[in-house]
């Protein structure tokens, strides 16, 4: 992968493109007079339902401190393809969504050869949230907005934390 531009830039396309080549993420932007196919079954976080009772993130729709809605337009497409987020790194943002961090979780838990282990996932998903809005930076629900670099250090941090813990995340047998 070559990305060129200002430094910000280049920082945010490398983990943009990280969370398609690691987790399998969709672009979660859209693209005006877009019409050709986009299959979202393979991408964790696109859907072609607006139904919270069924969209592939159903399983945060009511979970507390979770925004994961369904907001239309993504996977090139303004209407019709639906992301859990009104933005994301996958979008625009600097930050992924709680979809996304699953999907990266569940990636590093299987090339570890751990089961992956949802009430786990959220336990460390919380506490990596409120160490991040502790540290001064704005938050709108779990939507975490921060700098480039603060995103980075944290995603190796949260990547790390999850490989230390793997025994939280991992299901006894």
């Amino acid at each position: 992968m070559a990305v060129f531009g200002d430094a910000d830039f280049v920082e945010s396309a490398a983990v943009h493109e990280v969370g398609h080549a690691f987790a399998g993420l969709g672009d979660e932007y859209f693209i005006g007079g877009y019409n050709s196919y986009y299959d979202v079954t393979r991408f964790p976080n696109l859907d072609t339902t607006s139904d919270l009772s069924i969209i592939k993130w159903h399983h945060f729709s009511n979970l507390k401190n979770y925004l994961v809605e369904a907001y239309e337009g993504g996977g090139y497409h303004q209407f019709g393809i639906w992301r859990p987020e009104y933005n994301s790194i996958m979008k625009s943002g600097s930050f992924f969504n709680a979809p996304s961090r699953e999907a990266i979780v569940r990636r590093i838990m299987e090339i570890r050869g751990l089961e992956f282990n949802f009430e786990a996932f959220l336990e460390i998903d919380q506490k990596s949230i409120a160490k991040i809005n502790s540290m001064g930076r704005q938050s709108a629900g779990n939507s975490i907005y921060q700098t480039n670099e603060q995103f980075s250090a944290n995603l190796i941090e949260s990547r790390n934390a999850c490989v230390i813990d793997k025994s939280m995340l991992a299901n006894k047998k």
